[in-house]
């Protein structure tokens, strides 16, 4: 090794080449070259170097350490803690910021600081906003992590799972891509364990929501799917899907056509009322006795069942038919009030 001083600065050599600089006139040092230019500055012509190691021979968990010390008396929100750049060469040969990670302060409240990790990557030439941040918040052990940068206003970050270019602002592409959310509570309460996804407008009232949440209070797997919309009240129930998988619909149904069936063709029916003890039912019937297919309009109040109103496969065309005029049988235009077409029977009750 040669040591010699060169214009007041301090050179380490070898015989081959220069090693390492001490300037004395901006107090750099330069490992690998002559001119550093700030104040530890490496280079290094061979490729994947130069590489910098901190290592650690202790056998106890911890490691070495690179600290960022930002001391200052008069901290303050957003001051930069750290920062690294990644920088390389454009086109043209000029410097390009390709990327940062940079520690910021969130809060500097004496024995309640908060702290913000931000990762950037640069697009269409510029290197100003976040891609990912994590952001500590108000409670111990809460952190957000936060896609985009709504700190520097309207940004546009898309996150893709297992795709490079997502058309929205999430997308998961996959063989089988699936979307789990799992409430961790466990309880078998009433609407309780229960996961919801809320829309929400531009101030941050919710719109809509979709909840899963259990049924009754049995230790079990019942799950019931609830809609919700807001009415400029709050949110309402809309349309709930039990674990028996009836559909209760709280509003008015609006269609051109409206299909009941119960997965076989046999006996769908509308119901009209509770569906319990006292309700009306208009039922399609093809397993009853009597008849392989029926139409019917039945009272189910409890303990009776009472069908007023009944029309069997095979019937004329027309068999009963009302408007304004009256009741047509075997007839579609009625001119009395009851129009019977053909013989008639009555009978008596006793």
């Amino acid at each position: 090794f040669v040591v010699k001083p060169n214009q007041n600065d301090l050179h380490v050599d070898t015989v081959a080449s220069k090693n390492l600089l001490l300037q004395e006139s901006g107090g750099n040092v330069g490992i690998g070259f002559d001119a550093p230019t700030q104040a530890l500055h490496l280079k290094s012509a061979t490729s994947a170097e130069p590489v910098v190691l901190i290592e650690n021979a202790n056998a106890d968990g911890l490691t070495g350490t690179m600290r960022f010390y930002k001391n200052t008396a008069s901290p303050a929100v957003a001051d930069q803690i750290g920062l690294f750049k990644f920088v390389g060469k454009d086109a043209a040969g000029d410097d390009a910021e390709m990327a940062f990670i940079v520690c910021k302060s969130e809060s500097v409240t004496d024995s309640d600081f908060e702290g913000g990790l931000h990762f950037g990557v640069a697009s269409a030439g510029a290197n100003a906003v976040s891609t990912l941040s994590l952001i500590g918040q108000g409670t111990a052990k809460t952190t957000y992590a936060v896609f985009g940068d709504p700190w520097e206003g309207s940004t546009n970050t898309k996150v893709g799972i297992g795709d490079a270019a997502p058309g929205t602002q999430l997308q998961i592409t996959d063989t089988a891509p699936y979307v789990t959310l799992k409430n961790s509570t466990a309880e078998n309460t009433a609407a309780g364990c229960e996961s919801k996804i809320v829309f929400e407008d531009h101030g941050d009232n919710a719109l809509g929501q979709i909840e899963v949440s259990h049924v009754g209070t049995s230790d079990d797997e019942k799950g019931q799917l609830i809609l919700s919309t807001n009415n400029d009240s709050g949110l309402q129930t809309a349309v709930t899907i039990s674990e028996a998988q009836n559909v209760k619909v709280e509003g008015t149904v609006t269609a051109t056509a409206v299909y009941v069936n119960n997965g076989s063709g046999n006996d769908a029916a509308l119901v009209l009322g509770d569906g319990t003890t006292n309700y009306w039912q208009v039922m399609y019937d093809a397993a009853n006795a009597d008849a392989a297919h029926r139409f019917i309009i039945y009272d189910s109040a409890s303990p009776a069942v009472e069908s007023p109103f009944v029309i069997e496969q095979g019937a004329a065309a027309d068999s009963v038919y009302m408007d304004s005029t009256g009741v047509g049988i075997l007839t579609g235009a009625p001119e009395t009030p009851l129009h019977v077409i053909g013989d008639t029977t009555v009978e008596s009750g006793n």
